[in-house]
């Protein structure tokens, strides 16, 4: 069976580029590319750095043996020029604070020399990736963050004239507290502000209902209850003092204990009444929200936290190990996906399978998802069928088990015009009238570009 993860790396389309692309398909760009991401995970804030080795050269020059090529003797001098490079020309401050930072992450991809034709100008230089990170501790949970970076080489992607290149475009990202935002800086406007999201805004998960347990018909059970046994306790001491009061006793005592039995089967009996089938649909929904919402956490403990909050048994640790996975993946350049709204059409209920403790549901549903490459970025609409096994256990409703069955990319764009897919071929199998927007999903639409260095935010 496919992972879950993996079904929802499909879903983003998180795939390479295919080996037979066109000559307009960049990926990186042919010439000098940079991205920064800035990223908060509890006290800890990590600066990573992507760039080709046509930047590299930009920016610090180092001498190799062959200027087409880096070999691997060369990626240590490398190395240590970039993070005196980068230490020396970016300044980062949190809350006022200006931070320090301790290099955390190195490595490099050499070029995929199948895709070399489609760099005709930089060629390998283009397409040999590095990636460079470094940590700076707070000593409080961040608010605020300013960030500045102050060398932006001629972009010879736009120009090959280099005095009539303009200084490059540097996308910057900032992802904390479940939520990320965009920016984009230039040699016009080198820094960026960054304010954390209210409470409100923040990564949050929906409670999940509990049918048959709501305050008012709960309400007067454990007083009813207590009440029942204090009686039936008061009846057998005034019965134990003998003589009259010993008939008038047990008559209390046995009224007490029948009280407090029948409150008890009550209970017992609202307890088991089979769920109706409205009942499972919000238990679903809720679940189903929180487990595309426990995709934007960040730090190991918030990742299990909200994923625990959606699925449990073998699945949530499979689900857990496939996103430290896609994690990993994206600090060494992989595809990064961002779900940016999430809408459930067709949810029904087996109701065969209603129990006081599982139920089985058949779900279709659409995701819009914003696909972070190392030089551009598109979206994709995805819609998805799937079957889900959801139980009763100890911590509440939770996801046991999931089959997918079907999956199909409705729409897709992007920031780059020459990497526009057609969607001439696109087939909605999810019929629109059936897809009604969640309410309880992220309500905000994918941003729109401006001429301000702030990109949009989710």
């Amino acid at each position: 069976m496919l992972s879950l993860g993996l079904f929802f790396l499909l879903l983003t389309g998180a795939t390479p580029s295919p080996p037979d692309a066109p000559s307009n398909w960049v990926h990186p760009q042919d010439g000098p590319h940079l991205d920064f991401e800035l990223r908060v995970e509890q006290q800890t804030l990590r600066l990573s750095v992507q760039l080709n080795l046509a930047c590299a050269d930009e920016l610090v020059g180092v001498l190799r043996e062959d200027l087409h090529r880096l070999d691997p003797v060369e990626v240590e001098g490398l190395r240590e020029t970039l993070l005196e490079f980068v230490s020396e020309h970016s300044e980062l401050r949190a809350d006022g604070v200006l931070l320090e930072g301790t290099p955390h992450h190195f490595d490099w991809t050499p070029p995929d020399l199948e895709r070399l034709l489609y760099y005709p100008r930089f060629g390998t230089r283009a397409l040999t990736t590095l990636r460079l990170a470094l940590e700076f501790p707070a000593a409080q949970a961040v608010e605020n963050l300013s960030f500045f970076w102050t060398n932006y080489p001629p972009n010879l992607t736009v120009s090959v004239e280099r005095e009539d290149a303009p200084g490059l475009e540097v996308r910057t990202r900032v992802i904390a507290y479940g939520t990320h935002q965009a920016f984009v800086l230039s040699s016009d406007s080198p820094g960026l502000q960054w304010t954390a999201p209210p409470e409100s805004q923040r990564l949050r998960m929906l409670e999940v209902p509990v049918p048959g347990h709501d305050n008012k018909s709960t309400l007067g059970y454990r007083p009813g209850l207590l009440l029942g046994l204090g009686l039936g306790v008061l009846g057998l001491l005034i019965a134990g003092r003998g003589g009259q009061h010993r008939r008038h006793g047990l008559g209390i005592s046995l009224a007490g204990f029948l009280l407090a039995l029948g409150i008890g089967l009550g209970q017992d009996a609202a307890s088991d009444d089979v769920l109706t089938s409205a009942d499972g649909k919000g238990i679903f929904l809720a679940l189903h929200t929180n487990l595309y919402r426990s995709f934007d956490s960040t730090g190991e403990e918030e990742i299990y936290s909200a994923l625990a909050t959606a699925v449990a048994g073998p699945l949530l640790e499979e689900l857990y190990v496939d996103l430290q996975q896609s994690l990993s993946m994206q600090e060494q350049g992989g595809a990064r996906a961002e779900v940016e709204d999430l809408r459930h059409g067709s949810v029904q209920i087996d109701p065969d399978s209603l129990s006081p403790d599982s139920f089985e549901v058949l779900a279709k549903w659409q995701v819009d998802a914003a696909v972070h490459h190392f030089g551009h970025f598109h979206r994709r609409t995805t819609g998805y069928e799937a079957r889900y096994t959801l139980a009763l256990g100890p911590l509440g409703w939770k996801i046991q088990e999931y089959d997918p069955l079907a999956q199909e990319r409705l729409a897709s764009s992007t920031d780059d015009p020459a990497l526009a897919l057609s969607d001439e071929d696109t087939r909605d199998e999810i019929e629109p009238d059936e897809v009604e927007r969640n309410e309880t999903a992220p309500p905000d639409a994918p941003p729109a570009k401006t001429k301000s260095n702030q990109e949009g935010s989710r």
